[in-house]
């Protein structure tokens, strides 16, 4: 309370009133005695190593369809290679490397995160068809190269083929469930 003229009477428990109710002369000593018995408490019960060990313990994967969980359509997402610069959608590929229209950073790999991005919202495998829509090449061959360079595994053996996206995840120390940032954008 700043109003030092203020009164404060308790109608049913003083004690609580007490406890919560701080006059601002003794705001200081109140948080400096919060801060105390925080970090006597914090040190005396658990060590940093106990709590990596509940943390990794009592961890649990959350598998989620995000598109499901907030009702977005996949029509509305916007497609492209974002630059690892600028954050900006739709680099352009030019042979072996991608270029940004805005920045003119240039990268060799940028396609490898927008694959990661790709696998936490649509699933861990992708087509030729699906990649080439997503990273916006028409040259199926330069498409097939880069599979080739990631060293994905294929499933199947005919056009219907697939390619698995969770080695890349594991390539790149992506996370392998929840909490990823993806680079992908909603539209208005």
């Amino acid at each position: 309370m700043t109003n030092q003229n203020a009164i404060v009477k308790a109608l049913s428990n003083p004690a609580l009133v007490q406890e919560f109710v701080v006059r601002s002369p003794a705001l200081t000593i109140k948080i400096n005695d919060i801060q105390a018995n925080q970090q006597q408490t914090r040190s005396t019960i658990y060590s940093p190593k106990e709590i990596s060990l509940l943390i990794t313990k009592h961890h649990s994967l959350r598998n989620i369809n995000i598109l499901k969980e907030f009702d977005i359509d996949p029509t509305e997402i916007m497609t492209g290679v974002a630059c690892p610069d600028c954050n900006k959608l739709a680099m352009e590929k030019h042979p072996r490397k991608w270029s940004c229209p805005n920045c003119k950073h240039q990268s060799k790999n940028a396609h490898t995160q927008t694959l990661i991005d790709y696998s936490f919202l649509f699933g861990t495998n992708i087509s030729i068809r699906e990649m080439c829509r997503i990273l916006h090449i028409n040259n199926v061959r330069s498409v097939r190269r880069m599979l080739k360079e990631l060293s994905l595994n294929r499933i199947g053996t005919t056009y219907n083929s697939r390619y698995c996206l969770e080695s890349l995840r594991k390539q790149q120390n992506a996370p392998s469930s929840e909490g990823a940032f993806v680079h992908f954008i909603i539209l208005d």
